[in-house]
């Protein structure tokens, strides 16, 4: 008896070590990569595009954040289509609190789902997002006065994965405050509205001592700077992975570190600069950098990162060593201990971005299809209201139909008879093959193109 309890407690540590040490997915990387988000929990079904904060009904996204279980669960989409945010103005953003949360959007009929119309807020542990559309706009109810980020994320151990944000008046996604443990990954963000000139792309900071943040393989096009912006008010500040992204049409210095405002006391921050690529776009005048310094408690880690600044219309960068960090800071003579997950070269990491960035990569919508040929063809610009580029466009609703999924266990009829599961039992958190992946997980994996 005592031989059989020692062989099952030891075989339950290894099962539990081998859950704490599986990515979140395959591709998964950096310091939230190992999130579980909703495995083994409920499943939930957005079968409805509407919302409302004060009120949300069932079958909406906002009702099923709301109900989340702190056991876990998974948020799967029987509808495609815009989600508008309401009411107008702070009561109406998007607040996620929840803890062990999936948003998988990948489950979505194309065109996916696409959130607007006001911020989110996520400050949850343990959340995976993935394959979301935020075309966030001007504040409903104070245009032009109150300004709305993508994604203020608080998370910590969590990822953020292939999500596409754009016409934002502040940042697109920022880390800051609780946040930590965090990954911001292959991620387009995008023509933030610069009528205010607060076109930015993210703040990177912490309210924890040494909090790891990783953003890698993100495209950031047509943003005016904090590309990031770095500094944290308390503690000693972020050590943060800032590698393969790519960086397009910015004006003056792409990323920058910060004193604090009122007492001008030096915020520290760690980054390493690694294999990013900087390409000037029609934005761009010949003296703008890609960061400046504000003290020497900016501690920067650079290598092979390269600038492309002929405008030729070909991808010609070169590595700038450090010609292109300007202003006071520390150089570093070795990376910072922070989870990078693989470092592709500059331009291979241009290829990966381009063909894989954003949601719906497979099969982008019209807004990230000319943005990234904007890129490849080095055109396009900053733009100021959303009427420059031809408004916000028509989105039809796409609804699954009734038997698409008819346990309701978040995984298609069609594709359980193919993996040999039964899709009359829901059997979602069942792991057939014992890799250590929910059956829904699997799906989830290959609904996103995930690397196999």
């Amino acid at each position: 008896m005592k031989h059989y309890l020692f062989l099952f407690t030891v075989a339950a540590a290894s099962a539990c070590a081998h859950a704490a040490d599986l990515p979140a997915f395959p591709g998964a990387a950096g310091p939230g990569s190992t999130a579980s988000g909703g495995r083994g929990g409920d499943v939930y079904h957005v079968t409805s595009l509407d919302d409302d904060a004060r009120d949300p009904q069932p079958g909406t996204l906002r009702h099923g954040i709301k109900t989340a279980p702190p056991t876990g669960r998974t948020i799967v989409f029987d509808v495609a289509g815009v989600i508008r945010l309401q009411p107008p103005g702070r009561p109406g953003w998007l607040d996620v609190p929840a803890n062990n949360l999936t948003i998988a959007g990948q489950t979505a009929p194309s065109p996916g789902i696409t959130i607007t119309g006001q911020s989110s807020k996520w400050t949850g542990r343990n959340v995976i997002l993935r394959h979301i559309k935020f075309r966030v706009g001007k504040d409903q109810l104070r245009p032009g006065v109150a300004t709305n980020d993508g994604i203020t994320s608080y998370l910590q151990d969590s990822i953020i994965d292939h999500c596409s944000v754009s016409w934002y008046d502040d940042e697109a996604i920022s880390c800051t405050d609780e946040a930590r443990n965090t990954t911001v990954q292959f991620c387009l963000m995008a023509e933030g509205l610069n009528y205010k000139g607060h076109s930015y792309g993210c703040l990177i900071s912490s309210d924890h001592d040494d909090a790891r943040i990783s953003y890698h393989h993100n495209l950031f096009a047509h943003n005016k700077s904090r590309l990031p912006r770095l500094g944290s008010e308390k503690g000693t500040g972020v050590i943060l992975n800032f590698s393969n992204n790519i960086i397009y049409d910015w004006s003056g210095r792409a990323g920058y570190s910060a004193n604090d405002m009122n007492s001008r006391k030096p915020l520290p921050n760690r980054t390493n600069f690694i294999g990013n690529y900087y390409i000037m776009g029609p934005s761009n005048q010949p003296k703008d950098v890609a960061f400046d310094g504000a003290n020497r408690e900016t501690q920067i880690y650079s290598r092979n990162n390269f600038l492309d600044s002929n405008r030729n219309g070909k991808f010609d960068g070169i590595d700038i060593g450090w010609d292109f960090f300007k202003g006071t800071y520390t150089r570093a003579a070795k990376p910072f201990d922070v989870d990078s997950g693989p470092i592709q070269s500059p331009d291979e990491a241009l290829a990966s971005v381009l063909e894989r960035a954003g949601a719906f990569w497979w099969d982008r919508d019209e807004i990230d299809r000319r943005v990234i040929e904007q890129v490849r063809t080095q055109t396009g610009k900053m733009i100021n209201e959303i009427d420059d580029i031809g408004g916000f466009p028509t989105i039809t609703p796409v609804h699954r139909p009734p038997d698409y999924d008819t346990d309701r266990d978040g995984m298609p009829d069609e594709w359980e008879r193919k993996n040999g599961l039964d899709p009359s039992r829901p059997d979602n958190n069942e792991d057939h093959d014992g890799n250590g992946y929910t059956n829904l997980e699997e799906y989830l994996h290959e609904a996103a193109r995930d690397p196999r």
